[in-house]
Protein backbone atom coordinates (compact mmCIF):
# COMPACT_ATOMS: atom_id res chain seq x y z
CA UNK A 1 0.00 0.00 0.00
CA UNK A 2 1.56 3.42 -0.96
CA UNK A 3 2.31 5.48 1.99
CA UNK A 4 -0.37 8.68 2.24
CA UNK A 5 2.39 11.08 1.59
CA UNK A 6 4.10 9.35 -1.04
CA UNK A 7 1.05 10.51 -3.30
CA UNK A 8 2.59 14.20 -3.57
CA UNK A 9 5.34 12.62 -5.07
CA UNK A 10 3.49 11.67 -8.22
CA UNK A 11 2.14 14.28 -9.15
CA UNK A 12 4.43 15.48 -11.57
CA UNK A 13 7.66 14.73 -13.20
CA UNK A 14 9.07 18.23 -13.06
CA UNK A 15 9.89 20.23 -9.74
CA UNK A 16 7.13 22.49 -8.89
CA UNK A 17 9.84 25.28 -8.09
CA UNK A 18 13.51 25.22 -9.41
CA UNK A 19 14.95 28.47 -7.83
CA UNK A 20 18.88 29.77 -7.40
CA UNK A 21 22.06 29.03 -8.75
CA UNK A 22 25.51 28.32 -8.02
CA UNK A 23 27.70 31.65 -7.12
CA UNK A 24 28.13 34.19 -4.33
CA UNK A 25 25.42 36.31 -5.08
CA UNK A 26 22.44 37.15 -3.25
CA UNK A 27 20.45 33.53 -3.26
CA UNK A 28 22.82 32.13 -4.84
CA UNK A 29 24.57 28.72 -3.23
CA UNK A 30 28.01 27.45 -3.73
CA UNK A 31 28.62 24.08 -1.81
CA UNK A 32 25.17 23.69 0.29
CA UNK A 33 24.58 21.33 2.75
CA UNK A 34 21.53 20.87 5.14
CA UNK A 35 18.70 22.36 4.25
CA UNK A 36 15.51 22.81 6.61
CA UNK A 37 11.71 24.13 6.27
CA UNK A 38 9.88 25.99 9.20
CA UNK A 39 6.53 24.10 9.21
CA UNK A 40 4.72 27.41 9.85
CA UNK A 41 5.67 29.23 7.37
CA UNK A 42 7.05 26.35 4.96
CA UNK A 43 10.51 29.00 4.54
CA UNK A 44 13.27 27.45 3.08
CA UNK A 45 16.56 27.76 5.43
CA UNK A 46 20.29 26.64 3.53
CA UNK A 47 23.19 26.49 4.87
CA UNK A 48 25.62 28.18 2.24
CA UNK A 49 28.80 26.55 3.25
CA UNK A 50 30.76 27.74 0.39
CA UNK A 51 29.97 31.24 1.62
CA UNK A 52 29.90 30.68 4.94
CA UNK A 53 26.30 32.28 5.53
CA UNK A 54 22.67 30.97 6.17
CA UNK A 55 20.13 31.92 3.20
CA UNK A 56 16.44 32.03 3.61
CA UNK A 57 13.81 31.40 0.52
CA UNK A 58 10.19 31.25 1.03
CA UNK A 59 7.72 28.79 0.20
CA UNK A 60 7.58 29.80 -3.69
CA UNK A 61 11.55 29.49 -4.01
CA UNK A 62 11.97 33.03 -3.98
CA UNK A 63 15.42 34.31 -1.75
CA UNK A 64 14.26 36.36 0.86
CA UNK A 65 17.49 37.58 3.10
CA UNK A 66 20.40 35.93 4.17
CA UNK A 67 22.48 36.21 7.57
CA UNK A 68 24.95 34.48 10.35
CA UNK A 69 28.02 35.68 7.55
CA UNK A 70 30.65 33.71 9.45
CA UNK A 71 34.57 33.75 8.70
CA UNK A 72 35.86 31.70 5.88
CA UNK A 73 37.20 28.94 8.17
CA UNK A 74 33.88 28.25 9.89
CA UNK A 75 31.60 26.44 7.35
CA UNK A 76 27.93 25.75 8.87
CA UNK A 77 26.92 22.69 7.84
CA UNK A 78 23.70 21.13 9.83
CA UNK A 79 20.84 22.84 10.47
CA UNK A 80 17.24 22.91 11.98
CA UNK A 81 14.26 25.13 12.39
CA UNK A 82 12.12 24.73 15.26
CA UNK A 83 9.60 26.83 17.19
CA UNK A 84 11.24 29.83 15.46
CA UNK A 85 14.13 29.10 15.98
CA UNK A 86 17.42 28.07 13.18
CA UNK A 87 20.05 25.90 15.23
CA UNK A 88 23.27 25.52 12.94
CA UNK A 89 26.41 23.91 13.02
CA UNK A 90 29.80 24.86 12.29
CA UNK A 91 31.20 22.47 10.64
CA UNK A 92 35.18 23.45 11.57
CA UNK A 93 34.30 25.10 14.55
CA UNK A 94 32.94 22.64 17.37
CA UNK A 95 30.26 24.83 17.61
CA UNK A 96 26.32 24.87 17.82
CA UNK A 97 24.34 28.28 16.82
CA UNK A 98 21.23 29.18 17.39
CA UNK A 99 19.41 32.47 15.73
CA UNK A 100 15.28 33.55 15.39
CA UNK A 101 14.17 32.76 12.33
CA UNK A 102 14.31 36.09 11.02
CA UNK A 103 18.43 35.68 11.29
CA UNK A 104 18.42 37.47 14.84
CA UNK A 105 21.79 36.07 16.62
CA UNK A 106 20.46 34.48 19.90
CA UNK A 107 23.18 31.84 21.55
CA UNK A 108 26.78 30.37 19.97
CA UNK A 109 28.24 27.41 22.24
CA UNK A 110 31.14 25.99 21.50
CA UNK A 111 31.97 22.27 22.32
CA UNK A 112 35.98 21.33 23.29
CA UNK A 113 34.82 17.73 21.93
CA UNK A 114 32.85 18.20 19.08
CA UNK A 115 34.72 17.35 16.17
CA UNK A 116 33.54 18.29 12.27
CA UNK A 117 29.43 18.48 13.58
CA UNK A 118 27.27 17.32 10.98
CA UNK A 119 23.72 17.13 11.21
CA UNK A 120 21.66 18.58 14.10
CA UNK A 121 18.36 17.29 15.48
CA UNK A 122 16.23 19.18 18.36
CA UNK A 123 13.31 18.02 20.13
CA UNK A 124 11.33 19.69 23.14
CA UNK A 125 11.28 17.55 26.30
CA UNK A 126 8.11 16.63 28.08
CA UNK A 127 9.24 19.20 30.66
CA UNK A 128 9.35 21.95 27.70
CA UNK A 129 13.01 22.32 27.52
CA UNK A 130 14.98 21.85 23.82
CA UNK A 131 17.06 18.51 23.71
CA UNK A 132 19.82 18.77 20.79
CA UNK A 133 21.18 16.00 19.03
CA UNK A 134 24.42 16.60 17.21
CA UNK A 135 26.66 13.90 14.81
CA UNK A 136 30.17 14.27 15.81
CA UNK A 137 31.57 12.78 12.89
CA UNK A 138 35.18 13.18 13.46
CA UNK A 139 35.11 11.15 16.69
CA UNK A 140 32.30 9.09 15.60
CA UNK A 141 29.45 9.89 18.22
CA UNK A 142 26.35 11.36 18.74
CA UNK A 143 26.08 14.16 21.75
CA UNK A 144 23.20 14.81 23.70
CA UNK A 145 22.93 18.42 24.37
CA UNK A 146 20.33 20.73 26.58
CA UNK A 147 19.17 24.33 25.77
CA UNK A 148 21.46 25.74 27.90
CA UNK A 149 24.71 23.93 26.75
CA UNK A 150 25.24 21.47 28.97
CA UNK A 151 25.91 18.09 27.62
CA UNK A 152 23.36 15.48 28.53
CA UNK A 153 24.98 12.29 26.76
CA UNK A 154 27.41 11.62 24.71
CA UNK A 155 26.89 7.86 22.65
CA UNK A 156 27.61 5.84 21.30
CA UNK A 157 31.66 4.45 21.62
CA UNK A 158 34.09 4.82 18.45
CA UNK A 159 33.10 1.37 16.47
CA UNK A 160 29.80 1.98 16.41
CA UNK A 161 29.54 4.45 13.90
CA UNK A 162 32.19 5.05 11.69
CA UNK A 163 31.52 8.53 10.58
CA UNK A 164 27.80 9.77 11.78
CA UNK A 165 26.58 12.30 9.09
CA UNK A 166 22.68 13.21 9.69
CA UNK A 167 20.22 12.19 13.01
CA UNK A 168 16.38 12.40 12.94
CA UNK A 169 13.86 11.48 16.09
CA UNK A 170 10.71 9.64 15.06
CA UNK A 171 8.04 7.98 16.96
CA UNK A 172 10.30 8.39 20.28
CA UNK A 173 13.83 6.74 18.24
CA UNK A 174 17.02 8.26 16.88
CA UNK A 175 17.98 7.35 13.28
CA UNK A 176 21.74 8.25 12.79
CA UNK A 177 22.76 7.93 9.25
CA UNK A 178 26.72 6.79 8.80
CA UNK A 179 28.66 7.92 6.25
CA UNK A 180 31.17 5.36 5.78
CA UNK A 181 29.56 2.17 6.76
CA UNK A 182 26.16 3.13 4.65
CA UNK A 183 23.59 1.94 7.32
CA UNK A 184 21.15 3.55 9.46
CA UNK A 185 20.85 3.27 12.97
CA UNK A 186 18.51 2.87 15.42
CA UNK A 187 18.44 3.80 19.24
CA UNK A 188 16.46 5.04 21.97
CA UNK A 189 16.19 8.33 23.26
CA UNK A 190 18.53 7.53 25.87
CA UNK A 191 21.10 6.33 23.70
CA UNK A 192 20.26 2.50 23.74
CA UNK A 193 21.03 0.76 20.88
CA UNK A 194 17.91 -1.35 19.52
CA UNK A 195 19.12 -2.24 15.15
CA UNK A 196 20.63 -1.18 12.46
CA UNK A 197 18.37 -1.32 9.31
CA UNK A 198 18.73 -0.82 5.26
CA UNK A 199 22.30 -2.26 5.54
CA UNK A 200 22.33 -3.93 2.46
CA UNK A 201 20.06 -1.51 0.74
CA UNK A 202 22.54 1.37 1.58
CA UNK A 203 25.81 -0.55 1.10
CA UNK A 204 24.69 -1.59 -1.98
CA UNK A 205 23.05 1.24 -3.54
CA UNK A 206 23.76 4.62 -1.65
CA UNK A 207 27.63 5.25 -1.95
CA UNK A 208 27.59 8.72 -0.18
CA UNK A 209 24.54 9.43 1.99
CA UNK A 210 24.81 13.29 3.68
CA UNK A 211 21.19 13.84 4.76
CA UNK A 212 18.12 12.37 4.71
CA UNK A 213 14.57 12.90 6.20
CA UNK A 214 11.55 11.25 8.00
CA UNK A 215 8.25 11.30 7.65
CA UNK A 216 5.02 10.42 9.77
CA UNK A 217 3.36 8.46 7.95
CA UNK A 218 6.56 5.82 7.22
CA UNK A 219 9.17 6.08 5.24
CA UNK A 220 12.65 7.92 4.86
CA UNK A 221 14.07 9.75 1.67
CA UNK A 222 18.00 9.75 1.71
CA UNK A 223 19.94 11.64 -0.77
CA UNK A 224 23.53 10.46 -2.38
CA UNK A 225 25.96 12.86 -2.95
CA UNK A 226 28.03 10.64 -4.56
CA UNK A 227 25.86 8.93 -7.28
CA UNK A 228 23.09 11.79 -7.31
CA UNK A 229 20.07 9.82 -6.58
CA UNK A 230 17.45 10.00 -4.20
CA UNK A 231 16.16 6.76 -2.60
CA UNK A 232 12.93 5.95 -0.42
CA UNK A 233 12.74 3.50 2.59
CA UNK A 234 10.21 2.27 4.98
CA UNK A 235 10.96 2.35 8.34
CA UNK A 236 11.49 -1.37 8.94
CA UNK A 237 13.96 -0.86 6.08
CA UNK A 238 12.49 -2.25 3.05
CA UNK A 239 13.43 0.02 -0.71
CA UNK A 240 10.12 1.19 -1.48
CA UNK A 241 11.45 3.32 -4.90
CA UNK A 242 14.79 4.15 -5.92
CA UNK A 243 15.35 7.51 -8.60
CA UNK A 244 18.35 8.61 -10.59
CA UNK A 245 19.97 5.29 -11.48
CA UNK A 246 22.32 6.16 -14.15
CA UNK A 247 22.18 3.75 -17.42
CA UNK A 248 25.50 3.21 -18.76
CA UNK A 249 24.28 1.82 -21.85
CA UNK A 250 22.51 4.70 -23.02
CA UNK A 251 23.21 7.96 -20.25
CA UNK A 252 19.53 7.84 -20.19
CA UNK A 253 17.74 7.51 -16.10
CA UNK A 254 16.37 4.22 -15.21
CA UNK A 255 13.91 4.00 -12.28
CA UNK A 256 12.86 1.26 -10.74
CA UNK A 257 8.82 1.89 -10.79
CA UNK A 258 6.51 5.21 -11.87
CA UNK A 259 6.03 5.99 -8.16
CA UNK A 260 8.08 8.54 -6.79
CA UNK A 261 8.94 9.44 -10.64
CA UNK A 262 9.38 12.89 -10.75
CA UNK A 263 12.02 12.30 -8.28
CA UNK A 264 14.28 10.67 -11.58
CA UNK A 265 14.93 15.01 -11.81
CA UNK A 266 17.42 14.49 -8.85
CA UNK A 267 19.22 11.92 -11.03
CA UNK A 268 22.58 13.07 -13.01
CA UNK A 269 23.67 10.55 -16.01
CA UNK A 270 27.31 10.52 -16.37
CA UNK A 271 27.26 10.76 -19.90
CA UNK A 272 24.03 13.78 -19.89
CA UNK A 273 23.66 16.78 -18.82
CA UNK A 274 20.33 18.50 -18.73
CA UNK A 275 19.75 22.39 -17.84
CA UNK A 276 17.76 22.44 -14.73
CA UNK A 277 18.44 19.00 -12.97
CA UNK A 278 19.92 18.89 -9.47
CA UNK A 279 23.67 17.30 -9.56
CA UNK A 280 25.08 15.82 -6.08
CA UNK A 281 21.45 16.03 -3.83
CA UNK A 282 22.82 17.53 -0.25
CA UNK A 283 19.89 18.06 1.18
CA UNK A 284 16.33 17.14 1.42
CA UNK A 285 13.65 18.22 3.87
CA UNK A 286 9.48 17.97 3.66
CA UNK A 287 7.70 21.39 4.15
CA UNK A 288 4.42 20.96 5.84
CA UNK A 289 2.28 19.95 3.10
CA UNK A 290 4.89 16.72 2.44
CA UNK A 291 6.65 18.38 -1.03
CA UNK A 292 10.20 17.51 -0.87
CA UNK A 293 12.65 20.21 -1.00
CA UNK A 294 16.33 19.87 -2.32
CA UNK A 295 19.43 21.37 -2.15
CA UNK A 296 22.32 20.46 -4.58
CA UNK A 297 24.51 21.51 -6.95
CA UNK A 298 23.88 22.65 -10.54
CA UNK A 299 24.61 25.56 -12.67
CA UNK A 300 20.83 26.59 -12.04
CA UNK A 301 18.04 24.89 -9.90
CA UNK A 302 20.59 24.03 -7.10
CA UNK A 303 17.38 24.32 -5.15
CA UNK A 304 14.12 22.31 -5.84
CA UNK A 305 10.74 21.72 -4.89
CA UNK A 306 8.69 19.09 -5.69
Amino acid sequence: MIQPSLHNFIQKESPEVSSSRMGSMEGEVLAPKGVAVDKYTDNIYVADEGNNRIQMFDRLGDYQFSFARYSSRSMPYGIKVLEGLVFVTQYSGRTVCIYTTEGDFVSNTVYSSLFWPTGVEVEITPEGDLCLYVCSSATSCIFVLSNNGNRVMEGTTRGQFIQPKDVKVLQDKLFILDLRDPCLHVFSLEGVYQRSMISNGISRDVAGPLFFCVDESGFLIIGDNQSSSVKAFSLDGTLLHEVGVHSRDSGRFVRSSSLMSHLVHFGMSSRVSREGLVKTPRGVALDSKQRLVVIGLMKQGCLQIF
